[in-house]
Protein backbone atom coordinates (compact mmCIF):
# COMPACT_ATOMS: atom_id res chain seq x y z
CA UNK A 1 0.00 0.00 0.00
CA UNK A 2 1.42 3.24 -1.04
CA UNK A 3 0.85 6.29 1.09
CA UNK A 4 1.51 9.50 -0.80
CA UNK A 5 2.10 12.64 1.14
CA UNK A 6 1.13 15.45 -1.06
CA UNK A 7 -0.44 18.58 0.27
CA UNK A 8 -3.03 20.71 -1.31
CA UNK A 9 -3.52 24.41 -1.08
CA UNK A 10 -6.63 23.78 1.00
CA UNK A 11 -4.73 21.83 3.64
CA UNK A 12 -2.06 24.50 3.74
CA UNK A 13 -4.62 27.28 4.33
CA UNK A 14 -6.39 25.25 7.05
CA UNK A 15 -3.19 24.71 8.98
CA UNK A 16 -2.26 28.38 8.62
CA UNK A 17 -5.62 29.55 9.94
CA UNK A 18 -5.39 27.18 12.92
CA UNK A 19 -1.94 28.50 13.76
CA UNK A 20 -3.03 32.13 13.43
CA UNK A 21 -6.22 31.84 15.52
CA UNK A 22 -4.53 32.44 18.92
CA UNK A 23 -2.78 35.53 17.52
CA UNK A 24 -6.08 36.94 16.27
CA UNK A 25 -7.71 36.49 19.68
CA UNK A 26 -4.79 38.21 21.42
CA UNK A 27 -4.85 41.14 19.00
CA UNK A 28 -8.61 41.70 19.20
CA UNK A 29 -8.65 44.25 22.11
CA UNK A 30 -6.07 46.41 20.32
CA UNK A 31 -8.12 46.27 17.12
CA UNK A 32 -11.26 47.21 19.04
CA UNK A 33 -9.47 50.21 20.57
CA UNK A 34 -8.26 51.29 17.14
CA UNK A 35 -11.83 51.02 15.83
CA UNK A 36 -13.12 53.22 18.67
CA UNK A 37 -10.38 55.76 17.95
CA UNK A 38 -11.26 55.61 14.27
CA UNK A 39 -14.95 56.17 15.06
CA UNK A 40 -14.06 59.21 17.19
CA UNK A 41 -11.87 60.62 14.42
CA UNK A 42 -14.63 60.04 11.89
CA UNK A 43 -17.19 61.79 14.11
CA UNK A 44 -14.81 64.72 14.58
CA UNK A 45 -14.21 64.95 10.84
CA UNK A 46 -17.95 64.89 10.15
CA UNK A 47 -18.47 67.67 12.72
CA UNK A 48 -15.73 69.78 11.12
CA UNK A 49 -17.31 69.37 7.67
CA UNK A 50 -20.75 70.26 9.05
CA UNK A 51 -19.32 73.44 10.59
CA UNK A 52 -17.64 74.32 7.28
CA UNK A 53 -21.00 73.95 5.51
CA UNK A 54 -22.63 76.09 8.20
CA UNK A 55 -19.98 78.79 7.65
CA UNK A 56 -20.57 78.70 3.89
CA UNK A 57 -24.34 79.00 4.38
CA UNK A 58 -23.82 81.86 6.81
CA UNK A 59 -21.59 83.80 4.39
CA UNK A 60 -23.84 83.17 1.40
CA UNK A 61 -26.98 84.38 3.20
CA UNK A 62 -25.24 87.23 5.04
CA UNK A 63 -23.84 88.64 1.79
CA UNK A 64 -27.09 88.11 -0.17
CA UNK A 65 -29.21 89.79 2.51
CA UNK A 66 -26.92 92.81 2.81
CA UNK A 67 -25.61 92.12 6.29
CA UNK A 68 -28.35 90.29 8.17
CA UNK A 69 -27.82 86.91 9.79
CA UNK A 70 -30.49 84.30 8.97
CA UNK A 71 -32.24 83.05 12.10
CA UNK A 72 -32.27 79.41 10.96
CA UNK A 73 -28.46 79.29 11.26
CA UNK A 74 -28.41 80.67 14.79
CA UNK A 75 -28.92 78.99 18.14
CA UNK A 76 -31.89 80.17 20.19
CA UNK A 77 -30.03 82.75 22.30
CA UNK A 78 -27.33 83.66 19.78
CA UNK A 79 -25.33 86.87 20.16
CA UNK A 80 -24.04 88.86 17.22
CA UNK A 81 -21.49 91.66 17.35
CA UNK A 82 -20.69 92.30 13.71
CA UNK A 83 -21.53 95.99 13.57
CA UNK A 84 -24.34 97.67 11.71
CA UNK A 85 -22.16 98.95 8.89
CA UNK A 86 -20.77 95.54 7.86
CA UNK A 87 -22.51 94.54 4.63
CA UNK A 88 -20.26 91.77 3.27
CA UNK A 89 -17.82 89.22 4.65
CA UNK A 90 -15.43 86.88 2.91
CA UNK A 91 -13.01 84.40 4.42
CA UNK A 92 -9.37 85.09 3.61
CA UNK A 93 -7.85 81.61 3.77
CA UNK A 94 -4.47 82.82 2.55
CA UNK A 95 -3.88 85.43 5.26
CA UNK A 96 -3.63 83.45 8.48
CA UNK A 97 -4.16 79.93 9.67
CA UNK A 98 -7.81 79.45 10.57
CA UNK A 99 -8.50 77.53 13.74
CA UNK A 100 -11.41 75.33 14.70
CA UNK A 101 -11.45 73.65 18.10
CA UNK A 102 -14.06 71.11 19.13
CA UNK A 103 -14.80 70.43 22.79
CA UNK A 104 -14.10 67.02 24.32
CA UNK A 105 -17.79 66.13 24.45
CA UNK A 106 -18.28 67.18 20.81
CA UNK A 107 -21.19 69.52 21.56
CA UNK A 108 -19.42 72.89 21.30
CA UNK A 109 -16.80 74.42 19.05
CA UNK A 110 -14.81 77.66 18.68
CA UNK A 111 -13.52 79.05 15.41
CA UNK A 112 -11.22 81.96 14.50
CA UNK A 113 -11.17 82.89 10.82
CA UNK A 114 -9.30 85.60 8.96
CA UNK A 115 -11.71 87.55 6.81
CA UNK A 116 -12.24 90.72 4.86
CA UNK A 117 -15.16 92.88 5.95
CA UNK A 118 -16.84 95.44 3.75
CA UNK A 119 -18.33 98.35 5.64
CA UNK A 120 -20.73 100.82 4.07
CA UNK A 121 -21.79 104.25 5.29
CA UNK A 122 -25.41 105.14 4.57
CA UNK A 123 -26.28 108.13 2.41
CA UNK A 124 -27.17 111.23 4.40
CA UNK A 125 -29.89 113.70 3.53
CA UNK A 126 -33.57 113.72 2.73
CA UNK A 127 -33.37 115.05 -0.82
CA UNK A 128 -35.21 113.14 -3.50
CA UNK A 129 -32.02 111.94 -5.17
CA UNK A 130 -30.59 110.69 -1.86
CA UNK A 131 -33.84 108.85 -1.07
CA UNK A 132 -33.89 107.27 -4.55
CA UNK A 133 -30.27 106.19 -4.20
CA UNK A 134 -30.96 104.62 -0.77
CA UNK A 135 -33.96 102.71 -2.18
CA UNK A 136 -31.71 101.32 -4.91
CA UNK A 137 -29.19 100.09 -2.34
CA UNK A 138 -26.53 102.74 -2.89
CA UNK A 139 -24.33 103.84 -0.02
CA UNK A 140 -22.37 106.96 0.82
CA UNK A 141 -19.07 105.15 0.85
CA UNK A 142 -17.61 101.68 1.15
CA UNK A 143 -14.37 100.46 2.66
CA UNK A 144 -12.74 97.08 3.15
CA UNK A 145 -10.70 95.98 6.15
CA UNK A 146 -9.04 92.81 7.31
CA UNK A 147 -10.52 91.36 10.47
CA UNK A 148 -10.89 88.18 12.48
CA UNK A 149 -14.28 86.54 12.75
CA UNK A 150 -14.69 84.64 16.01
CA UNK A 151 -17.52 82.13 16.03
CA UNK A 152 -18.90 79.89 18.76
CA UNK A 153 -20.97 76.88 17.77
CA UNK A 154 -23.32 74.58 19.62
CA UNK A 155 -24.56 71.18 18.46
CA UNK A 156 -28.22 70.44 18.96
CA UNK A 157 -30.56 67.66 17.89
CA UNK A 158 -30.93 69.22 14.43
CA UNK A 159 -27.20 69.85 13.86
CA UNK A 160 -24.71 72.66 14.39
CA UNK A 161 -25.83 76.25 14.96
CA UNK A 162 -23.95 79.51 15.50
CA UNK A 163 -24.08 80.65 19.10
CA UNK A 164 -21.90 83.77 19.01
CA UNK A 165 -20.46 86.03 16.28
CA UNK A 166 -17.79 88.62 17.00
CA UNK A 167 -15.86 90.64 14.40
CA UNK A 168 -12.51 91.86 15.75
Amino acid sequence: MSHSSHTSRRNFLKSGSIAAAPLAVAAMPAAAAATDDGAARLARLEDERAIERLNQDFLRHFNAQGGSVPARLLAGDAQSNLGEQVTRLSFDHGAEADTLELSEDGLRAQGHFACEAEEACPLEGEETFAQMARFQGNMGGRSNRRATLELSYVKGPDGWRIEKLVLC
